[in-house]
C-alpha cells in the first residue's frame, strides 16, 4: 500500500474531522453518530492518531508514530490515551510506551526519553 506522511495544510479540515470521527468510534462497541463532532470537547486541539479500518495493518500506524518519536526528540515525555484492550496498544509499546494510567475504558501511556 503506498501512502505520504506530510504537512497538514488549511483545506484538510475535512480530513482532521473523519479521523477523528474514526477515533472515537473505536471506543466502545457502536458506531456513534456523527453529531458527536459538535460536541465543545472535542472541538480543542489535541494530538490523535486514527487509520480507518480498510487501511490497518499495513504500517501506516507506525510509520505516524516514527514520524511523532523522530519530530520530537528532545521531547523528554509523550504522553497518550488509548481505549483499554485496543490491539494498538502493542504497537505502543514498541515503541517506548509504557502503561501510566490504567482504566476500564482508557489506558494513559508514557514514553520517558
Amino acid at each position: 500500500m503506498e501512502y505520504e506522511i506530510r504537512p497538514l495544510h488549511a483545506n484538510d479540515e475535512q480530513i482532521l474531522r473523519e479521523m477523528l470521527y474514526q477515533g472515537l468510534s473505536s471506543v466502545g462497541n457502536h458506531q456513534p453518530s456523527r453529531e458527536i463532532l459538535q460536541r465543545p470537547e472535542f472541538s480543542p486541539p489535541e494530538l490523535a492518531f486514527a487509520v480507518k479500518p480498510e487501511h490497518r495493518r499495513h504500517g501506516i500506524g507506525t510509520a505516524l508514530l516514527t514520524q511523532l518519536v523522530r519530530a520530537n526528540p528532545h521531547e523528554s515525555v509523550i504522553s497518550v490515551r488509548l481505549v483499554a484492550g485496543k490491539p494498538v496498544l502493542r504497537l505502543y509499546e514498541r515503541f517506548g510506551f509504557k502503561v501510566a494510567e490504567q482504566g476500564s475504558d482508557a489506558i494513559v501511556m508514557k514514553r520517558h526519553v
